[in-house]
């Protein structure tokens, strides 16, 4: 994907990580590694610098999981998390017929953001923040506590549109 102010790109195994943007999404450095090195990662940039990151885990031959999908704080609500989702979605239909994500329970915006993008809420994860975190994670005064999974049928999509 390609315009004027966004280049997507994945990211080459030489290049660090930006972990300041992983860590938006994610809570913990020790959570990231558990994945990262697994996943093909992809960062937005704009005029070089990356805004935004995605690592997407391979699970079998019909489905991807999206583990982490972060934008710069000063560029969310732009479109531009939205224009990184639908690029991604597009290159992995090619090859995968779902992408699962998980979210927490409280994270509701997250969630509505999925489900805007063709996501259905498929499963829970219970205790999954309890038992994977060491410790308690707060979000909009409430505790992280089970985990959303939410899929989307990449072979349905019908429009796919970039940044």
């Amino acid at each position: 994907m390609q315009s004027n102010e966004y280049a997507l790109e994945r990211l080459s195994s030489a290049e660090p990580l930006p972990m300041d943007l992983l860590l938006l999404a994610d809570e913990t450095s020790a959570a990231i590694a558990a994945y990262v090195h697994d996943s093909e990662v992809w960062v937005l940039r704009q005029q070089q610098a990356v805004v935004a990151v995605a690592c997407v885990l391979e699970m079998d031959a019909r489905y991807v999981e999206l583990k982490n999908l972060a934008v710069a704080t000063a560029l969310q609500g732009q479109g531009v998390g939205s224009g990184f989702l639908t690029a991604l979605k597009h290159h992995y239909a090619a090859t995968h017929a779902q992408m699962w994500v998980g979210t927490a329970d409280v994270g509701q915006a997250q969630q509505r953001f999925y489900q805007r993008h063709g996501f259905v809420r498929v499963g829970t994860r219970e205790r999954f923040f309890i038992e994977n975190y060491p410790e308690p994670i707060i979000e909009n005064g409430q505790q992280l506590v089970d985990m959303y999974v939410f899929a989307c049928d990449l072979q349905a999509e019908d429009e796919i549109s970039g940044l």
